[in-house]
């Protein structure tokens, strides 16, 4: 497990493996290629934003690799940032908490634990930083996602209204994790 700081080579591969997962694929293989240049850019340029935060350690990219024949490569990525907001709020008891997005896994390496990994160092990284409380939004329709949190100790809070899907938003549900403090 790594944490990403302003490492150049590690951004690419962070930026390589979000727009890869997160890309939704269009039929023509050529405008494919196009769509997915362009959302690689967006997801590098959002990332080197945030990157802006990592001295003050209120993000930070959390990274897995995997050694193959001597050479390390990232598989797997997270980005966990401190946030404050008042609809996450109001179910943690704190004013601020560690919050968990974006977590993305080579399609090559999903389903070995890469993911299970992935959450337990966003649980370091919150006991580091003097938090107890995680957050973290998941689709309604990702029933494997969901599963992996609800196995992660994530426990779903609440759902939003079921009334954006008309606005064709997909459903997001709130999960939060409370975890022992660094002293225990």
């Amino acid at each position: 497990m790594t944490w990403a700081g302003r490492e150049s080579h590690l951004f690419i591969a962070f930026t390589f493996i979000q727009a890869l997962s997160f890309h939704d694929s269009h039929p023509v293989p050529s405008v494919d290629a196009m769509f997915l240049s362009f959302f690689k850019a967006e997801v590098h340029s959002t990332l080197l934003n945030k990157a802006k935060y990592i001295a003050s350690k209120r993000f930070a990219c959390l990274v897995v690799r995997d050694s193959l024949q001597n050479v390390e490569r990232p598989i797997g990525v997270v980005e966990t940032s401190i946030q404050g907001e008042a609809s996450v709020i109001k179910y943690m008891g704190t004013d601020e908490y560690l919050y968990v997005c974006c977590m993305a896994v080579l399609p090559e390496f999903r389903r070995r634990g890469v993911a299970l990994d992935l959450l337990t160092a966003a649980d370091v990284m919150a006991k580091q930083w003097g938090f107890r409380k995680l957050a973290l939004h998941v689709y309604e329709h990702n029933t494997n996602a969901r599963k992996l949190y609800t196995r992660a100790g994530y426990e779903e809070v609440e759902k939003a209204p079921a009334w954006v899907k008309y606005f064709g938003q997909p459903r997001r549900i709130l999960m939060v994790k409370s975890i022992a403090s660094s002293s225990a």
